[in-house]
């Protein structure tokens, strides 16, 4: 049954949808299955116009590589699906898993498009989908497509967006009019998550990263389609990416693992603020800025939001570098004023390094760094670490690379970045951070002990989060994020290298370091992939 609001709220609000720049209008596109550092290390030129705000004159774009999926529920797409449209999370919609999606509660958390369907006069929406139990949603939409794949969707898609598609009767009782107009625009992809669950949700996946560039070609048509629409000039866009969730081997059902919760959430309208967006996104936000869009406010029982977004920052990468250890037949920086101690142990230089020569660690020979000031981090200090690493071989247990806690105290404080074994055909590179009051334990990527330079590298930022990173040597960059919440001090035993903060762990890292690098600031997502970039090059930082 259609509902009403008063007359003064109703006068509210379509002053509300009359203000801006023209008539509103909307595209939510969800890449199912999209890890945020595929999307990154994909070419995927039309996904970011959209992201820079360049895809149209007066657009703006806001993005996050570090979007999260519901915390309250397992990685499963019903429960994402079902968040992104009503705008609250699995406590209050209660679809906590696939096969719940039918029982979500719709009546009292209705989706955004039955909201503006009921609210909004004459407004006309449609739902595309593959996946079966996406029809289950409670869209309301004017059109509910048929379950199909993605090819023929994008086709109707763009049928919808110039006029041209047929008088049709859809799911759940829908209809479309030939030659009504649409307004919100709802479209989901299957395929990127078809190609993760065949062959891998990771960046080293030549057919999941493929898929994911078919999709941005996809999106490309479908922009085109916006652009050339008669009245475009007079409308006020807002086109949403996000995905349901990321995924680890072949699977995205992995409760706790970064790999399945950190996604992208891209936006991009005409009055949004541009650049990074800042606090916690959630994949989930999608429904603050299309209610927002639309009515100009966010409900207020909604758990989606609209975080602040600042212009990124362009800085040169030796911007606040504290250490830089090139490695060149000894350990002193280049960069920092405070050396590396080599004692009296012996050590070994290869000269293969990453750049020039590098550093041998083996038979337990870790470089000792002491407690200097400068890797006092304490309780309110960002960082960023980062470096390059081979081995030939399995690591044993934990193995450290670097850290100034033990890490085989669970409560004392301070950070171990580490290489661990997490089968017997390859190796995890995880991190553990604890302080006063938390303990986090970053879940590994994987490599394999190829005797091939890898790429490691950890952020954390107080006011959000720490994120891992991995580089591989055919330059694909992986990376997943973990909310840190409030954290206190950091600081702990001594820093040592190829060990951890104890001096004593009996399995130490064996392998090559090479260029050891450390900011007390926090690199983004992107400065750290140009790092990246740089490395595989051969070019040192300060280059």
């Amino acid at each position: 049954m259609k509902r009403y609001f008063p007359f003064t709220i109703l006068f509210f609000l379509l002053a509300a949808v009359s203000a801006g720049a023209g008539e509103k209008k909307a595209l939510l596109f969800m890449l199912d299955g999209t890890r945020a550092d595929a999307l990154l290390s994909a070419s995927t030129p039309n996904i970011d116009s959209v992201r820079f705000g360049t895809w149209a004159d007066g657009y703006k774009g806001a993005y996050s590589f570090r979007a999260y999926t519901n915390l309250d529920a397992p990685p499963s797409s019903a429960t994402n699906h079902v968040a992104i449209l009503t705008g609250v999370t699995a406590t209050k919609n209660g679809c906590y898993q696939n096969g719940q999606t039918s029982a979500a509660k719709y009546d009292e958390y209705p989706t955004v498009s039955k909201i503006l369907q009921a609210e909004i006069p004459d407004f006309k929406s449609a739902w595309l989908y593959m996946w079966g139990e996406d029809g289950e949603i409670q869209t309301e939409a004017t059109y509910i497509g048929p379950p199909q794949e993605d090819a023929p969707n994008v086709e109707d898609a763009i049928a919808l967006l110039n006029g041209t598609f047929p008088s049709k009767a859809g799911e759940r009782g829908s209809k479309w009019t030939e030659g009504d107009d649409i307004d919100l625009l709802m479209v989901y992809n299957d395929g990127i998550d078809a190609n993760g669950h065949r062959h891998g949700f990771t960046v080293t996946c030549p057919e999941y990263m493929n898929y994911i560039e078919e999709v941005d070609r996809m999106i490309g048509r479908i922009l085109e389609a916006i652009k050339n629409r008669p009245n475009f000039a007079g409308e006020d866009w807002l086109i949403v990416f996000n995905a349901d969730h990321g995924g680890i081997g072949r699977t995205h059902g992995v409760v706790g693992s970064q790999n399945c919760y950190t996604v992208p959430l891209i936006v991009s309208a005409k009055d949004i603020s541009e650049g990074l967006m800042k606090g916690d996104p959630r994949n989930c936000d999608a429904a603050a800025y299309i209610m927002k869009h639309f009515t100009g406010k966010v409900p207020e029982y909604f758990d989606a939001k609209i975080d602040d977004a600042a212009p990124v920052e362009k800085r040169v990468l030796t911007d606040s570098l504290i250490a830089y250890f090139p490695f060149e037949e000894n350990v002193e920086p280049a960069v920092g004023d405070f050396a590396g101690d080599d004692g009296f142990i012996p050590r070994e230089y290869p000269a293969d390094g990453r750049i020039g020569f590098a550093l041998s660690m083996k038979d337990s020979n870790p470089v000792y760094f002491g407690r200097p000031d400068a890797l006092q981090f304490g309780k309110d200090r960002d960082f960023t670490f980062a470096f390059w690493f081979r081995t030939d071989q399995i690591q044993i247990g934990s193995s450290p690379f670097l850290g100034n806690k033990d890490v085989d105290d669970r409560e004392q404080p301070g950070i171990v970045f580490r290489s661990n074994t997490i089968s017997d055909h390859g190796n995890g590179m995880g991190l553990m951070i604890n302080d006063a009051v938390s303990r986090h334990v970053i879940s590994p990527l994987e490599y394999h002990p190829d005797n091939q330079w890898n790429f490691a590298a950890i952020t954390y930022d107080r006011d959000g989060d720490a994120i891992l990173y991995l580089g591989f040597p055919d330059g694909k960059l992986a990376f997943v994020a973990e909310r840190m919440g409030e954290s206190e001090d950091m600081n702990s035993l001594d820093w040592y290298l190829g060990q951890d903060g104890s001096g004593v762990n009996e399995n130490h890292f064996t392998g090559d370091l090479d260029e050891l690098m450390i900011w007390d600031r926090v690199l983004d997502c992107e400065e750290v992939y140009e790092l990246f970039q740089k490395g595989i090059r051969g070019e040192p930082i300060n280059q």
